[in-house]
């Protein structure tokens, strides 16, 4: 990096500490000058035109600082003093509304030292100890990312990136193999530093040349007699556009460090299926590098092929109005996918799995593949005889959910009945694949089933199951957030939003206040009587009543015609949906009342209408006098 780009970007780290000492803050042309570190980040950026429509709103709570919000409210930066000592020591950047990208100042002298890639960026934790904008290594890193960066190295002639990607005399010291193994690393280690130089030398790979993807079977836990030994990623391959020609590159073998991947070789073009890299610790050596490396390449081209039929196939199922002609166009497709699948490897060939449970089950669903749910209970029992527990629950899953729905949608279905074998049918899922992530959606079913039919006890096993075995998943989070609810009766009510009007809403500002929390959407059946009835309790006891709806709709739009037709005075939060933040810390599955007393506590986590009436006389009744 040139100094002068170099002094710019430390100047405006300056900058922003100070401004954020200021006053005022910021403005939002000088927030948007600012950019990440690292280059080749894609995140959002307004058009100038869009600029002034931007906004600056300060932090507030364990972190301060300044966010940076577009005209349709999703965040673009957020600027942060994450100690306390009131000098911005972070620098995130946003695209969608979702952080991708992230510098970090861990010793607060305004440089950056640290670089983070978050949710659709990937996962690399990036250490700059001399604070010269270079990577010198990795804290954490794919191996997928890692193989992407040692070919982003090889395109630009960067050595120093390149080295950051290298296994060191170090990590090989302390790996638990043998002393013979650790000669060998070292020295190969050296030649991918002289394979490097030559490489580049030779231009081997233009500049504009393009990265595609990467290859690999799995990873593989190398034993050793005296300890844990090691995780290595032998055969590992790439493809990428080189001189407007897909090209495969061998990139041999990677060894785990901590969350990170290192590289022992560098990026090969192949010319010849009969040169590929070694392999290290599995048997086979460089044939069984080659045998990989060639019926990848062949893949790769058969694949582009496979995916462009799948392309013309879509088209025609949008154009087909015969049914016998939509069913034969969903088998063709479902054969072409298949054959994808069958022609990847590792996570991709899991991929490509995936999307063929989801095409069987949405072209069954709508009625256009007549055996669809036959064909996914077949491909569940192929795999989980293979001993594939992951993709036979994926299908398996996918085949309960299609005959509940076609169950459900035929002609005088016996609803009760459907909904047993439903529930029985989840029990015995979660049974069959205990580790399956669907499991968790399957436990999330079962909750709210013995929820809504009164069943408390069960529910709460079943949510904690979740919270306990799925912590990650957006069921979890749902499931902490019912199991406070149905705990919360004389617990404090937290409820902050923003308003239909834009204005900011903290329920601590009703305290002298009785309160009730209408969670709602639009689409409910239930909406327009239980508007009556909070009409009602409004009228009857005026100002001394406060209403609050948590509106869950995706759609806005739907809450705005919903409160101007039905014409509703009182505070509306949108809820951003059924699995937005509000509707996830209290667990909502379902329109749901609440009654807050005037000290903030929660005294009716669910109040039926009919029960309302009296449940607010009981609240609103004078203290009993004392003889």
């Amino acid at each position: 990096m040139k100094k002068n780009t170099l002094f710019f970007i430390l100047s405006l780290c300056a900058i922003m500490t100070s401004l954020a000492l200021a006053q005022g803050g910021p403005s939002v042309e000088q927030a948007l000058s600012f950019k990440p570190t690292q280059s080749g980040v894609d995140y959002a950026q307004p058009a100038e035109e869009d600029a002034a429509s931007c906004r600056l709103e300060q932090l507030s709570g364990d972190i301060s600082g300044w966010k940076l919000i577009d005209k349709n409210g999703q965040t673009l930066r957020v600027f942060a003093d994450t100690n306390g000592d009131k000098a911005m020591d972070q620098w995130r950047y946003f695209k969608e509304g979702v952080e991708v990208y992230r510098d970090i100042d861990t010793n607060g002298n305004n440089k950056p030292d640290e670089y983070r890639w978050f949710n659709m960026s990937g996962s690399r934790w990036g250490l700059d100890k001399n604070e010269d904008q270079r990577i010198e290594s990795w804290k954490r890193i794919s191996a997928e990312e890692a193989t992407a960066e040692a070919f982003t190295a090889l395109r630009t002639g960067d050595k120093p990136r390149f080295m950051a990607l290298l296994l060191t005399a170090e990590e090989i010291d302390a790996l638990d193999i043998t002393a013979a193994q650790k000669k060998q690393l070292k020295g190969l280690i050296e030649k991918a530093v002289t394979d490097f130089e030559e490489s580049v030398k030779a231009k081997a790979i233009d500049r504009k040349a393009e990265f595609l993807q990467f290859n690999g079977d799995k990873p593989s836990a190398v034993p050793s007699d005296l300890g844990d030994g090691i995780v290595a990623f032998e055969n590992v391959s790439s493809f990428a556009r080189v001189n407007d020609k897909e090209t495969q590159l061998a990139n041999g073998t990677l060894i785990q460090i901590g969350d990170a991947w290192k590289i022992l070789f560098c990026p090969q073009v192949q010319t010849d299926a009969e040169h590929g890299i070694a392999s290290i610790f599995l048997p086979g050596g460089a044939a069984s590098a080659a045998s990989m490396a060639s019926s990848n390449a062949v893949s790769a081209q058969k694949q582009q092929e496979l995916i462009s039929s799948i392309e013309k196939i879509d088209a025609q199922l949008q154009q087909a109005t015969d049914r016998a002609q939509k069913n034969a166009l969903h088998k063709q497709r479902a054969a072409v996918v298949e054959k994808i699948a069958q022609s990847s490897v590792g996570e991709e060939r899991d991929m490509w799995y995936r999307q063929l449970a989801e095409g069987l089950q949405m072209g069954a669903q709508l009625g256009e593949l007549a055996d669809g749910a036959d064909i996914l209970a077949k491909f569940a029992d192929k795999f989980k005889a293979e001993g594939d527990e992951n993709l036979a629950g994926y299908f398996s899953f996918r085949e309960l959910t299609t005959r509940y729905y076609l169950g459900m949608s035929a002609p005088n279905a016996d609803w009760a009945e459907i909904q047993m074998q439903w529930y029985a049918g989840l029990e015995k899922f979660v049974e069959d694949y205990p580790n399956s992530p669907d499991s968790a959606e399957a436990m999330f079913q079962l909750a709210n089933a013995r929820e809504m039919s009164g069943r408390e006890s069960e529910a709460v096993k079943w949510y904690s199951q979740i919270v306990s075995k799925f912590p990650q998943t957006s069921q979890a989070v749902k499931s902490k957030g019912a199991l406070f609810r149905l705990g919360s009766v004389g617990k404090q009510m937290q409820l902050k939003g923003v308003t239909s009007n834009n204005k900011a809403l903290d329920i601590a500002k009703f305290k002298d206040y009785n309160v009730i929390v209408y969670y709602w959407s639009a689409l409910s059946s239930s909406a327009q009587a239980d508007v009556m009835t909070l009409k009602a309790a409004k009228e009857k006891y005026g100002s001394q009543l406060q209403i609050i709806g948590v509106n869950l709709d995706n759609n806005p739009e739907q809450m705005t015609q919903f409160v101007e037709s039905n014409k509703i005075n009182w505070y509306q939060i949108d809820g951003k949906g059924m699995d937005g933040p509000l509707a996830c810390e209290m667990g909502i599955i379902a329109p749901t009342m609440m009654l807050i007393d005037a000290s903030g506590k929660i005294v009716n986590r669910n109040v039926q209408p009919h029960e309302l009436d009296s449940a607010l006389r009981l609240l609103f009744a004078p203290p009993a006098k004392l003889d």
